[in-house]
């Protein structure tokens, strides 16, 4: 048998890193479960792993630190110049730092400048996004600034920028059938489309193809995402398939 002393030693001298925090979190959004010795490492030292029995510390237990994200939420719709409200609640935590990402956490930002983190008394934070983003879904981690607390959004819809001449917009492209069933087709008016390609919710390239009318046998029922390039600019829209 292993040694329980030298293990619990390893595992204070190897505390959480970024990878493993931000490795964490994803897989909080897809499969909506955490692991626990990552947001509390803190709890090892609390459990006799033998006999899976608790291990009583101070008299009177820390309070556990919480973060919840309320907004924003899978409906949300981040927009250039639009000023977007973030609000959660908390728990034992003092300042947050507002982490966004729109490749599925593989890198994110800090939507204050540098590293700065926010105090919490508001439990809320306006943030106005200044351009256009360059992918169709992204997910804001709020995270403790002195722990590896933190909470994940739900993905949401972010504003695109069309690229496309003045007087041509998106009322201008057609996707339809929309919700569909197998087949999609794409028009533009009086002019020729490029390139199509399909995203899923989280802003990955399914298929690209010049074709116009789209077989949509090989895709699950669900939502995407639908980029249609058009004299070296794009138009994004969203369907559904049944």
């Amino acid at each position: 048998q292993q040694s329980l002393a030298i293990l619990k030693q390893w595992h204070q001298m190897d505390p959480p890193d970024a990878f493993e925090i931000a490795r964490n979190e994803f897989i909080a959004v897809t499969q909506k479960n955490r692991n626990p010795f990552i947001d509390f490492p803190e709890w090892a030292d609390r459990i006799n792993f033998r006999s899976m029995t608790y291990i009583p510390g101070d008299s009177i237990p820390p309070v556990p630190k919480g973060i919840t994200i309320t907004a924003p939420t899978a409906n949300s719709n981040w927009k250039k110049g639009v000023q977007t409200t973030i609000s959660f609640t908390y728990q034992n935590v003092d300042s947050v730092l507002f982490l966004f990402s729109t490749d599925s956490m593989k890198t994110w930002i800090n939507l204050l400048t540098g590293d700065i983190a926010s105090p919490v008394s508001n439990n809320s934070f306006a943030f106005t996004p200044a351009d256009y983003f360059k992918q169709p879904t992204g997910v804001l981690i709020i995270k403790d600034k002195f722990s590896s607390t933190a909470d994940t959004s739900e993905y949401f819809s972010l504003e695109m920028a069309n690229g496309l001449a003045e007087g041509f917009g998106l009322n201008q492209v057609n996707v339809y059938p929309n919700p569909t069933h197998d087949i999609i087709n794409v028009e533009a008016n009086k002019s020729k489309v490029e390139n199509v390609a399909i995203l899923d919710l989280q802003g990955r390239e399914i298929l690209s193809t010049s074709a116009t009318i789209i077989n949509l046998d090989f895709l699950s029922a669900g939502t995407y995402f639908i980029r249609i390039g058009i004299n070296s600019s794009y138009v994004t829209k969203k369907f559904f398939k049944h």
